[in-house]
């Protein structure tokens, strides 16, 4: 069943009150879910506590964490508050991100982001299951890492933000739902394709799997000035995050 939600996008200014709004207004307008990013301004799990905290139904989303700049047992204890904080209503979105956000604003090295992806999926699965988590990895090492403090849900909503054909296929076949980000439209059906062998991979159907884009969007009946809207992000995007969504997008 096809859901809409919205993204808490250039939240740079907005103050705690401003974001409570704004989560209030979108459960009053329908809206199923509220998916707030992190680049470098703002906490966005602090963005999502307050959000929980103004509303009663609507979802809430990481969109995205990326799992270099938090350890797995950080993002483990994140989530679990986060879910217990709304209810039973949080889905934790998860991605690698790229190069400039891990290694010059992390400080941490980009490697082997398949397996870590695997590795911390994995780890998330046991602690949220109550499980003591004791993991040898090739990327990530934990010992006796227990939560005392579980989420409501159980599973708790594993997102995972892909858009090459190995970390799709990954979320096909470890994740919940699909995050796809600045893939045309008319690359969607083709994009799918490794999302479908992932689930196979894994013994199950790809329609189990929430696709769940993310879609630039500007109102107005003027169309240039409509585009003027979405010009800021996608140019972000496509100038300062690397060449791999200038790629992707020509």
């Amino acid at each position: 069943m096809a859901s809409l939600g919205v993204l808490l996008w250039r939240s740079e200014t907005a103050n705690a009150d401003e974001i409570a709004r704004f989560a209030r207004r979108a459960e009053a307008a329908g809206i199923d879910e509220i998916w707030v990013p992190e680049t470098w301004v703002r906490d966005a799990a602090i963005q999502l506590a307050l959000a929980a905290q103004a509303t009663e139904r609507i979802r809430l989303g990481s969109g995205i964490l990326n799992i270099y700049g938090r350890s797995p047992g950080l993002l483990a204890q994140s989530a679990a508050e986060l879910d217990v904080l709304s209810g039973g209503r949080f889905d934790l979105g998860l991605g690698v991100s790229g190069p400039t956000v891990i290694e010059d604003w992390h400080s941490q090295p980009f490697e082997r982001p398949l397996t870590r992806t695997r590795e911390t999926i994995a780890a998330l699965r046991m602690a949220f299951a109550g499980e003591r988590v004791n993991l040898e990895g090739r990327t990530l090492r934990m010992k006796n890492f227990k939560l005392r403090r579980r989420p409501l849900q159980e599973p708790l909503p594993i997102y995972l933000a892909a858009n090459g054909p190995e970390n799709t296929r990954l979320a096909g076949e470890l994740a919940d739902g699909w995050l796809p980000h600045f893939i045309p439209l008319s690359r969607m059906r083709d994009s799918l394709a490794p999302l479908a062998e992932g689930a196979a991979r894994a013994g199950r159907k790809v329609s189990e799997i929430d696709v769940a884009p993310y879609i630039f969007c500007g109102v107005d009946a003027d169309l240039d000035r409509a585009r003027d809207q979405v010009r800021p992000g996608l140019s972000f995007y496509i100038g300062a995050m690397g060449d791999y969504y200038h790629a992707q997008l020509t």
